[in-house]
This record gives C-alpha cells, structure tokens and sequence, in this order.
C-alpha cells in the first residue's frame, strides 16, 4: 500500500516467498515493513522504517530493523524522474536460525543509499535502489542490497512489477548459508 500527498509518502509492503527446486522445498519466508517520508517533496527528506524478516533458509528466525535517516534529492521532476542519495542509522536484532553463530544478534549500520527513478512512457517506470550497510563496529561485516524494478500501470491504483533483487551478506550465520542471493519477481501492486 502507498500513499502520498503534497507534505508525507507512508508506504506498507508484505513479501511471502515460496520457492521449490526438484521438487524439494528450497526457499519459504516472509518480510514486511512501513515507512514514514516526511516533506517528500522538499530538497531534503527525514524519514523513519521498520523491516521484518523472517526465512530460515537466510538463516534468520527473525530479523527487525528500525532506521532513520535524511534524503538529498539531487534532481527531481514530479511523475517523471527523481535522483537521490540518502544515509540512516539502522539498528538490527536478529534471532538468528543456527544457535551455534558467533554473528551478534544486535548490529548498529550506516545505510548509504543511491536511487534512480525514471519514468520510460506514460504507464512504465524504471527504478534501481541500491544499499550499502556496513556494521559501525566492523566495516568488514556490511551488507549490499541492489533492486531494479520495472513497473507497468494497468489501471488507477493497479500496477505488475517485474522486479531482480540482489543481496551480499559479507558475514553469514555458519557455512550451510550462501552469501549471496538473488531473485526475480513479477508482482501485483495497489496504489492510493
């Protein structure tokens, strides 16, 4: 769900991931979050989130995320494009899956953050979101989540997405777990 209006953006998103590989479960999870733009349409934004994941084949029972942080936009023109580059303070608590981690169930990040949204005709847009959150206690333990999303309006508050998301975990909860994944998706969207 998304709303807007001429001072705030709020945005909710609920993911369930189901995936089979030979006829073997290989990927089942959920996240979700909410958040808060406050003076969208200022040069500069603050804004507030929360984010729940959970997907024992990440190796998290659990994982919330709370951040806050500021946006620059670097070029914007209303329903046609928006440049901006934005950096939070994140704070993570974690449950992970294997008991036998050494990762720390609470991590403090930095989120450096580059967006593009470009609009390519009167009903299809393009963005790309990309995250870099390295841990404040140790820059080797970071995070990359890079979003490239194709968006077609079908009708007023109807939308299908073709979405590739890739994700790098430098540190992973044990060697059963991959440092990398990615995934593709097409999705059903309401706008208000």
């Amino acid at each position: 769900v998304y709303y807007e209006d001429s001072t705030m953006c709020f945005s909710t998103n609920y993911k369930f991931i189901y995936e089979l590989k030979d006829g073997k479960e290989s990927n089942n999870g959920v996240n979700g979050g909410l958040n808060f733009d406050f003076y969208k349409f200022g040069k500069w934004s603050t804004f507030v989130a929360t984010e729940m994941v959970s997907n024992h084949y990440k190796g998290y029972d659990f994982k919330i995320s709370a951040l806050t942080g500021a946006k620059y936009y670097i070029w914007e023109k209303k329903d046609t494009c928006e440049y901006s580059f934005s950096t939070a303070i994140v704070y993570d608590n974690v449950n992970y899956t294997d008991e036998d981690t050494y990762l720390n169930t609470e991590v403090w990040r930095i989120s450096l953050r580059p967006k593009i949204y470009q609009r390519l005709g009167k009903n299809v847009t393009l963005s790309f979101v990309m995250f870099y959150q390295p841990s404040i206690k140790n820059f080797d333990d970071y995070i990359i989540n890079a979003t490239f999303n194709l968006e077609n309006k079908l009708s007023k508050h109807f939308y299908i997405d073709l979405h590739y998301n890739y994700e790098f975990r430098s540190e992973i909860p044990s060697d059963k777990y991959r440092h990398y994944d990615s995934v593709t998706e097409l999705t059903l969207k309401l706008k208000f």
